[in-house]
């Protein structure tokens, strides 16, 4: 297994109906081999798992290489409350992070924001992860 350093947190920067397969599309239309993150969290609040954990991501560029990444359906940088996280998403992410860092201990759980110049995820993940 690589070495894990980053537990990444993304949002799809989409509305809540945005499927697995769309963001799959998008990557794809970027150049990637597939979908970059290793999880989804849909819209409904399933954990859809995307790339295998062994597979180095596309996500996160210049941490992809010993970083997960965990993408939520929704926009939490939009000003209609609709397209932000519910509680049921915050839920399973809180779920999918503890699990992950049992897997990988040393991991820092970070935001997007926390390693490039962007808002994604648009929220502060220790919030999320603390409430």
């Amino acid at each position: 297994m690589r070495e894990i350093r980053h537990i990444v947190i993304h949002h799809s920067a989409s509305g809540k109906g945005t499927t697995v397969e769309d963001i799959d599309e998008w990557h794809r239309a970027r150049g990637f081999s597939g979908i970059g993150y290793h999880y989804v969290i849909d819209g409904l609040a399933n954990l859809v798992p995307c790339r295998d954990l062994s597979r180095m991501g596309a996500h996160a560029k210049h941490f992809n290489r010993q970083s997960i990444g965990v993408c939520v359906v929704g926009d939490n940088t939009s000003n209609q409350r609709n397209l932000h996280w519910n509680k049921k998403q915050q839920t399973m992410l809180r779920r999918t992070v503890d699990a992950l860092t049992l897997l990988f201990p040393n991991a820092v759980v970070v935001g997007h924001r926390e390693l490039a110049v962007t808002e994604c995820p648009g929220y502060e993940i220790r919030d999320i992860l603390e409430a």
